[in-house]
């Protein structure tokens, strides 16, 4: 059995997908905004003129925001607004530190408070689009990436925003015409390129999803994130070699992110070489010691190479981090079985089912159960 773990994400107002799949399994998320990617220069547009000392401070605010420096950005902004209620910028700026704190609440009261200062506030619409999109509301993320369309027309971003929600409601024709919109605006934007090859990705479009996120690439070839996105496309069509050679190229470019050992374990898993999944998932743990899947893909690989006290330690320790999966006990279960300790793997079996697995795993564990009771 093997589980993958997959990270695919819109960006600008980022949306993600996480797959995660077994031998017969695959469960598949449905898209949410997680987090903003934000222009480095603020837009002031329809605001009085700032100072220079005024604009500096809140250039290095964003900066901060930028870096994911949350608590200083927020203390600056605080102290910012204390003297200067009537900026819509400032709002917007404290907005965007709730949203990436995940305080969606409080980013939805300053934001509603810059649009009420300027009414005419694109950018805030947009924000609080992206927001809405956070929380689910989907038609109302809509709305909101319409009315700063209708006030900037030439707004890449909020066409690239709503291309990646009409996309993850399967609209494809009116996504692409947005996205195009947003190219023709943007041509060198290499994140709106990624997120048309994700989409692509969607329609099961794989050669044009490579084809476009190559123009990315071309873009900015040192972007770690592109490598990951098209190992992941070559990974589904499949062409291993091809995806090897993409999650490698990420983890040379970006080597302290868990995300591509883990993809590249799975790939090695995939073909059934063992060893080199292995030593990969083990560099996962190193880099994600809280995330039970390391230890349950790992657990995995040492089943199938049938080390089965090491798989019996690193299962537990998955369950130890989450009792509540129930593809965990299976596994736990099968290793069980391979010990011959067959009332432990009753109870692991039993406790799985228990805990409402999907069809596809549940019919596995009932085929399971079936045998060990037929055979005790």
């Amino acid at each position: 059995m093997r589980y993958y773990k997959i990270a695919i994400c819109f960006l600008l107002l980022i949306m993600t997908i996480f797959v995660t799949a077994c031998k017969s399994t695959q469960v598949t998320q449905n898209p949410l905004y997680t987090s903003t990617v934000i222009s480095s220069e603020p837009r002031l547009e329809k605001t009085p003129q700032p100072s220079k000392e005024t604009e500096n401070l809140l250039k290095n605010i964003l900066n901060q925001i930028n870096d994911g420096d949350y608590n200083n950005a927020l203390i600056n902004i605080n102290k910012y607004i204390e003297n200067n209620q009537n900026n819509p910028y400032a709002y917007y700026l404290r907005a965007l530190i709730y949203q990436e704190m995940s305080d969606f609440d409080k980013a939805i009261v300053d934001i509603d408070k810059a649009i009420s200062l300027n009414p005419n506030y694109a950018i805030a619409y947009n924000l609080k689009g992206y927001i809405e999109g956070q929380k689910g509301n989907n038609d109302q993320a809509l709305v909101l990436f319409n009315k700063a369309i209708e006030l900037d027309h030439n707004y890449a971003q909020a066409y690239n925003n709503r291309a990646i929600l009409l996309a993850s409601q399967e609209k494809f024709t009116e996504a692409f015409n947005d996205f195009d919109k947003a190219l023709e605006l943007d041509p060198n934007n290499a994140q709106i390129y990624l997120n048309i090859s994700i989409a692509y990705s969607l329609e099961k479009e794989l050669d044009k999803a490579i084809e476009t996120i190559n123009k990315a690439i071309a873009l900015q070839p040192n972007d770690p994130n592109f490598y990951t996105y098209r190992a992941s496309y070559y990974k589904e069509i499949p062409d291993f070699d091809k995806a090897i050679a993409d999650f490698n190229k990420a983890i040379e470019l970006d080597p302290n992110n868990p995300i591509n050992y883990y993809n590249l374990g799975a790939t090695y898993d995939d073909l059934g070489q063992y060893k080199q999944a292995e030593e990969l998932y083990n560099k996962y743990i190193t880099l994600q010691p809280e995330d039970p899947d390391g230890y349950y893909s790992l657990a995995v690989v040492l089943l199938n190479q049938e080390n089965l006290d090491s798989a019996i330690f690193n299962i537990n320790k998955a369950i130890e981090l989450d009792n509540t999966n129930p593809l965990y006990y299976y596994v736990r279960g099968m290793v069980y079985i391979q010990k011959r300790l067959n009332d432990n793997a009753i109870s692991d079996l039993q406790k799985a089912l228990n805990l409402n697995p999907d069809q596809n795993l549940r019919s596995m564990i009932e085929d399971q159960l079936n045998l060990l009771n037929s055979n005790p």
